[in-house]
């Protein structure tokens, strides 16, 4: 876990932001870990909206979120952006 913190803190932030869509298209269409679940949520919280782009549009927000904070964390302020 470490290595993973320090390598997305080191990422430029639009890097980090594809990582970020390529992790949520990889979970949504190939690894569907907690799929099921995150989309019955989903129905009951908004239930006449398809699910797909806006739960693949919060995955990929939280790993940008994770390699923002992973570089406040570390003390990173230079923005490679």
């Amino acid at each position: 876990m470490g290595a993973l913190f320090w390598i997305l803190s080191h990422t430029p932030l639009k890097l980090a932001w594809a990582l970020g869509w390529a992790c949520a298209w990889l979970w949504w269409t190939i690894i569907p870990f907690r799929r099921s679940l995150a989309i019955n949520g989903y129905h009951r919280a908004f239930p006449d909206r398809p699910p797909g782009a806006d739960l693949r549009r919060m995955f990929a927000g939280l790993v940008k979120v994770f390699s923002a904070y992973s570089r406040c964390v570390l003390g990173i302020t230079k923005r490679s952006s």
